[in-house]
């Protein structure tokens, strides 16, 4: 039989638990703002009513860059009250199977394997020289040219430099 001390017994559970608390991100505070997304075809009908950049996040589930992106970058406070009050914020799967209808054309998932595949609007929007990486962070302008594509994670303060400079410059009556 062993003979163990409490007080490594209780250490122990110290160490474990303080190492596993560090592995999950912390929770937004408060004064976070939640980011307002929308989809495509949404974005199509509000530009009619005020228009916008879209600012369009291409991920997958399996990319633990676009997971880490998701859980810091689009957390930033900076950063979401940007997207929100400057942009029309979309958030896409780029294996997503559902057909979207945007500015009146259809894109499609197109599958390359048993269980692989990209859709059709990821490629459009993300690919640099025939290949696409993800994330990728995607700003269409008013006159829907793409006016900012970068494929790689951007860090809270990388995105809120990017966005100040593509937000539309608002002229008061």
């Amino acid at each position: 039989m062993w003979n163990l001390n409490p007080s490594l017994i209780l250490g122990l559970c110290w160490l474990l638990l303080s190492c596993n608390a560090t592995r999950f991100p912390k929770k937004a505070t408060d004064d976070t703002p939640t980011l307002r997304g929308f989809t495509f075809s949404q974005v199509d009908s509000l530009q009619t009513t005020e228009a916008r950049p879209l600012a369009v996040f291409l991920h997958t589930s399996w990319c633990q860059f676009c997971q880490n992106m998701r859980l810091t970058t689009l957390k930033n406070k900076e950063v979401v009250e940007m997207l929100n009050n400057d942009f029309y914020y979309i958030s896409f799967d780029g294996e997503s199977t559902e057909n979207v209808d945007f500015r009146g054309r259809l894109y499609r998932y197109k599958p390359s394997g048993r269980d692989s595949g990209i859709h059709e609007l990821a490629l459009a929007l993300g690919s640099v020289e025939g290949a696409i990486s993800y994330p990728t962070f995607v700003i269409i302008g008013e006159r829907n040219e793409i006016i900012f594509q970068h494929n790689a994670f951007l860090s809270g303060e990388q995105l809120a430099t990017v966005l100040r400079q593509a937000r539309p410059t608002r002229t008061s009556n």
